[in-house]
């Protein structure tokens, strides 16, 4: 079975999904404020064909000191299987002394 979207349908998804993320960036900085967090924060929300990649693009670019990453709650197995994220940060960032997977 194919479903057929609109392209202005399309743009509304992406819109709301765009006004998510910077709800959730603004969220974490507040979170990291009211911690007593000092450093600086940085942040920025992109589209890409692998996420992977361009966030470790973003940390070395930066030259993070820490990186905070959610998870996706997978099961023991799965995540055995699965190519994290967090995961591929931790191998191949090479200053990101710190990563928190939140």
């Amino acid at each position: 079975m194919h479903t057929m979207v609109s392209t202005a349908a399309v743009r509304k998804l992406d819109e709301l999904a765009l006004r998510a993320g910077h709800a959730q960036l603004e969220e974490g900085q507040a979170l990291y404020a009211a911690a007593g967090g000092a450093g600086e924060v940085q942040t920025r929300l992109e589209e890409a064909a692998d996420c992977r990649e361009t966030l470790l693009r973003a940390v070395q670019e930066h030259r993070a000191d820490v990186v905070v990453l959610g998870t996706r709650r997978l099961g023991t197995l799965a995540k055995l299987l699965a190519t994290s994220t967090s995961s591929y940060i931790i191998h191949h960032s090479t200053n990101a002394s710190v990563l928190v997977v939140h």
